[in-house]
Order: structure tokens, then C-alpha cells, then sequence
């Protein structure tokens, strides 16, 4: 305790160096956040308009396409991901029905 009434001058110092890197660095992580939402916006988007074609009701992947942006080993979960969403979609349009 003594050595801390004698050292307060650093410890608050210390403090306002730490509250200074926490508001300097918050607005970067914001910004690498919205970084983050675009491109997996562009994603999806590249995803269904690009390498997806909606037939008989059914999405068809162009697994090449899938395969030249997000490299082969990728491309099952993606597949998978929009055979899900195709189920995902089928579900809403039957709860729109029956409201």
C-alpha cells in the first residue's frame, strides 16, 4: 500500500495509457466488423447469383465456379449449405401459406 501512495503518479498514468489504447483501438474493430459483414455479403451474393441457378424449384451448383473463388476444399460445405437453404426457403414459403 505504501509503495502504491508512492508510485500513483505511475499507476494513473498507466490507467489513462490503458483507456486511450481501448478508445484508440474500439473504432478499427468496428470497421474490420463491417469489413467482415460486406464481404460475407458479397460472398453469399457470388453464392446464389453467380454459382447457383434455381431449377424445378432446386438449386444446382456450378461446383467449378465454387471451386475457382473459395478453393476445392470448400466446395462440399458450400453445396451442403445451399441444399440447406433451399430447405430453409421451402419451410418459409409453407409457413407464408398458412398464414
Amino acid at each position: 500500500m505504501i509503495a502504491l501512495k508512492r508510485n500513483w503518479k505511475s499507476v494513473v498514468a498507466l490507467l489513462c495509457a490503458l483507456a486511450l489504447s481501448i478508445a484508440v483501438f474500439t473504432p478499427f474493430a468496428n470497421a474490420q466488423n463491417l469489413s467482415e459483414e460486406d464481404q460475407l455479403a458479397q460472398d453469399m451474393q457470388f453464392i446464389f447469383d453467380e454459382a447457383s441457378t434455381l431449377e424445378n424449384g432446386k438449386y444446382v451448383v456450378n461446383e467449378q465456379l465454387v471451386s475457382g473463388k473459395f478453393g476445392p476444399e470448400n466446395v462440399a460445405s458450400i453445396v451442403a449449405f445451399v441444399l440447406r437453404t433451399k430447405l430453409s426457403k421451402k419451410v418459409a414459403s409453407k409457413l407464408n401459406r398458412l398464414n
